[in-house]
């Protein structure tokens, strides 16, 4: 169920402009989905280290990368079913 999120994070991780947690590992267990990530030691806010946020952010936001739509995927749905549907290529 998180596997687009950890892509997304993957993307974001690849523009090396801003410090992204890695993914550790993404499933279910149990019945219940699950996306766990590294550790990410955050530090009082201040302004120098807004600065530094803002300048990040900035050059994250400079980097394309070619469009992904995940419009297709159906959290409610098995990888199977997702398969079959995109095979017909009907929407439910």
């Amino acid at each position: 169920m998180f596997e687009a999120e950890a892509d997304g994070l993957a993307e974001l991780r690849a523009a090396t402009a801003v410090n992204v947690p890695d993914t550790v590992d993404v499933g279910r267990a149990e019945g219940v989905a699950y996306l766990a990530l590294s550790w990410v030691d955050l530090q009082g806010k201040t302004a120098a280290g807004e600065r530094v946020l803002g300048i990040a952010l900035a050059r994250q936001h400079r980097v394309t990368a070619a469009p992904v739509s995940y419009t297709p995927l159906r959290a409610h749905e098995t990888a199977a079913e997702r398969v079959c549907r995109l095979l017909r290529g009907k929407e439910r």
